[in-house]
């Protein structure tokens, strides 16, 4: 893996070298050598044996390797970019769950000072009641689990906010019994 600092000793090596591009050229009379020459025609590399690619190699790093700088900078930067982003959404999700939190206390406050005054609903004796409330809080939570797994755009605050009245109400009813 490439670190920044490994990045910038390439650089620094390709900043100093002979500007290009460089070229291959034919020398020799009876003995056939290339050698890479830079575009003034000063020499970079000598007596590189015709039979391999080296010296093809060699002048092509004049110029692929100041694209290949540019290109892994170009990642680097797409990708810190995108964890910023990813990062703002997970502490905007943060923030919001802790608004939901403070906002399910003050519900649940409120449904206890409503407790606390007794007044409950006319039907509440009735011996179906916990019946009902478990069957809507169920069906609250299959809702919400579906939400989350393939629309999580559409869970709003009142999804929480009902579900945790609805465990209030059934906590309640078993402290009633």
């Amino acid at each position: 893996m490439i670190d920044a600092k490994y990045l910038d000793e390439i650089k620094e090596r390709e900043q100093a070298a002979t500007s290009g591009p460089w070229e291959v050229k034919v020398k020799g009379n009876t003995v056939e050598s290339h050698q890479v020459m830079s575009q003034g025609n000063e020499p970079i590399c000598s007596a590189i044996s015709p039979k391999t690619k080296n010296a093809q190699f060699i002048a092509h790093a004049r110029t692929d390797i100041p694209a290949l700088i540019a290109e892994v900078e170009r990642l680097t930067r797409k990708l810190v970019n995108q964890n910023r982003r990813i990062l703002n959404r997970e502490s905007k999700k943060d923030q919001q769950i802790n608004e939901l939190k403070e906002k399910l206390k003050e519900v649940q406050k409120e449904l206890e000072k409503y407790h606390k005054t007794e007044q409950w609903l006319d039907d509440i004796n009735n011996p179906l009641e916990p019946i009902k409330v478990q069957s809507a809080l169920n069906s609250e939570i299959m809702k919400l689990d579906y939400l989350r797994e393939h629309k999580p755009e559409y869970i709003s605050e009142l999804d929480g906010t009902i579900i945790a009245a609805l465990l209030f109400v059934q906590q309640a009813q078993e402290q009633e019994k």
